[in-house]
């Protein structure tokens, strides 16, 4: 069966030590339904996303090696 997942570093502006969350569903419509509600929910604050082929950052090392290069 196939696993639906979506892996989220919450924050505006995460900390390098921050640890992602990963949520999981039954299909990729809840998946979607998912990602809306936090788009929608968000507001001023953000969020990225992780590990998928259309994520923010393919890896949390990847995102971490962003914010240190920022600083």
């Amino acid at each position: 069966m196939k696993q639906y997942s979506v892996t989220i570093l919450w924050g505006e502006s995460a900390d390098i030590d921050d640890e992602p969350v990963t949520y999981k569903f039954e299909n990729e419509a809840e998946k979607r339904s998912f990602l809306l509600g936090v788009g929608e929910a968000s507001g001023w604050l953000d969020w990225r996303t992780i590990g998928e082929s259309n994520s923010d950052y393919q890896t949390i090392d990847e995102y971490r090696t962003y914010i240190k290069e920022q600083s």
